[in-house]
């Protein structure tokens, strides 16, 4: 494994969606840009398509980062082809219990009876829609309808679509005429340009924990004709590259070393003039081909390696390990209530009560992601994880601990231990946690804006830094001084040192101030 070999805190070319990463080039800025003014006004439709790999899903969990805490968010990213397991999935993500024999008729007034009850509440519900492409017509068409609920004042619904290109021709057909009025803002999300993969490399590796000039500049523009500019694609190949190194002993990637991990990707020589590969083929070429290449060992090694020597990434598996059989079975309701017992060990929760509902009595809240392992550990607070077990049902366990090769999950009562290659073989991504929300914050916090939190964020840094205050009483401006001071505590929890205050720099905050705050176990 080459991350102890780098120095790397975190693995930097991971193709798992983590926002922690997201590169914001200018196509990326604008487009989140255009996905908030959109979701802040009412109604409507919002597009978002782009090639496969070029980012949609990240930037879209970039958006829920950014959002009010009181917005309700429906996340469905496998969405069926019935119209009637949409809604159910749609209902399960908003957290309604609906029967499973229910017809479509009472599932629709049971989801209109709670975007009514959001409303008067002050709080906006969006459902956000994965691989559009795949929706068939019908599915679309319930989604248009959706777009229907509404009191006389706004909409009471916001849809985001993802997609790829295929789904600007589905919309163009003029059958589908009604749902393309619908759309209230589109966005096509393009791959970066050559002068910016520099700077994605840098931005990756950095955050890493990693030497920001592993890749020579003149990789750069090998690199660009290989990608095409898909971070996608940048990401397996730059991932085999520094593998490649690694299995020499070399200290930097060079021409050779990316050429050899461009040939592992692609199954193809690599072709110094340019391929001629379409886009798309390449893309697939490369996806595929991430999966078998750990089939053989790496090339460019002078000895075959072993799979126990590259850890669970790309290692060879046969397909049998690949599908680990699953042990540990439990509900969400019974993982919730031991999450909720970890900050509260005298809780007595409401069954009858939507859990994320109950928690505020204990002045808390509930954050749910999709993400990778990494992203748990930076959170660093116990969180249920969602698993599919033989049969493909769900099943969920509390992560309590990690110790490097595997974590410690609870579930029915009993404590267990997995793999980390099985859990990455059988867990979907998604986690869910509490946190404790500072009074006063609202949205995150960007240097030079005025806010009441900032008195606060000032004294709280002050005394984990051991520092002097650095605003006199009532100053509410979030100047350069304490933007720096941000900045170095961010650095110093392996965040993105941004001196943006959101949700993440808040929990480590949390941490700080309040050593009983429940935090994963971190074993030897």
């Amino acid at each position: 494994m080459y991350k102890d070999y780098f120095g790397f805190s975190d693995s930097p070319f991971s193709i798992s969606p983590d926002p922690h990463f997201l590169f914001m080039s200018e196509v990326h800025r604008d487009a989140l840009a255009h996905l908030l003014y959109g979701v802040e006004n009412e109604g409507g439709i919002i597009l978002l398509t782009g090639e496969v790999g070029t980012g949609k899903t990240t930037l879209c969990r970039c958006l829920l980062d950014q959002l009010p805490h009181q917005t309700r968010i429906a996340y469905v990213y496998n969405p069926p082809s019935d119209t009637r397991d949409l809604l159910m999935g749609v209902c399960r993500e908003f957290g309604l219990e609906v029967s499973p024999d229910a017809a479509r008729e009472s599932i629709l007034e049971r989801l209109s009876a709670f975007l009514v009850r959001c409303a008067d509440e002050g709080s906006k519900a969006v459902l956000i829609v994965d691989e559009g492409q795949n929706l068939s017509v019908e599915v679309l068409e319930q989604l248009r309808l959706l777009t229907n609920f509404e009191t006389n004042q706004k909409k009471l619904l916001q849809i985001l679509l993802l997609g790829q290109p295929e789904l600007h021709r589905k919309l163009s057909l003029p059958l589908l005429r009604q749902f393309a009025q619908r759309v209230t803002a589109r966005f096509v999300l393009e791959p970066l340009c050559r002068k910016e993969i520099r700077r994605y490399l840098q931005h990756r590796l950095r955050l890493a924990g990693g030497d920001p000039e592993l890749f020579p500049s003149s990789l750069m523009k090998p690199l660009y004709r290989l990608s095409k500019g898909v971070p996608r694609i940048i990401n397996l190949i730059c991932d085999r590259a520094l593998l490649g190194a690694y299995a020499e002993g070399a200290r930097r990637v060079n021409r050779r070393i990316l050429r050899h991990a461009a040939a592992e990707i692609f199954s193809a020589t690599f072709e110094p003039r340019g391929s001629k590969l379409p886009l798309r083929m390449m893309i697939f070429a490369a996806v595929l081909s991430s999966v078998f290449v750990g089939l053989g060992a790496f090339r460019i090694h002078r000895q075959p390696l072993h799979p126990e020597d590259l850890g669970v990434v790309s290692g060879a598996v046969s397909l049998a390990q690949a599908q680990p059989k699953l042990s540990i079975s439990g509900s969400l309701e019974s993982a919730q209530r031991a999450l909720l017992m970890q900050w509260v060990p005298d809780a007595s929760p409401d069954s009858e009560e939507p859990f994320c509902r109950q928690v505020l009595a204990y002045g808390l809240e509930c954050l749910e992601f999709q993400g990778n392992l990494g992203g748990v550990l930076r959170y660093n607070r116990p969180a249920i994880l969602r698993f599919f077990d033989e049969q493909g049902t769900f099943q969920y366990a509390l992560m309590t601990g990690y110790r490097g090769d595997s974590v410690a999950l609870y579930a029915q009562g009993g404590e267990y231990r997995m793999e980390v290659s099985a859990l990455q073989n059988r867990w979907d991504g998604y986690f869910q946690t509490l946190w404790r929300r500072p009074a006063l914050y609202q949205r995150p916090l960007n240097p030079g804006e005025l806010s009441p939190l900032v008195p606060w964020l000032d004294r709280s840094l002050a005394a984990i830094m051991r520092g002097a205050s650095l605003k006199p009483r009532g100053d509410e401006q979030y100047s350069f001084d304490l933007v720096e001071r941000v900045r170095k505590f961010q650095a110093s929890r392996q965040l993105h040192a941004d001196g943006i205050v959101g949700k993440r720099t808040l929990m480590a905050l949390n941490h700080a101030l309040d050593p009983a705050i429940p935090a994963l176990r971190m074993e030897n």
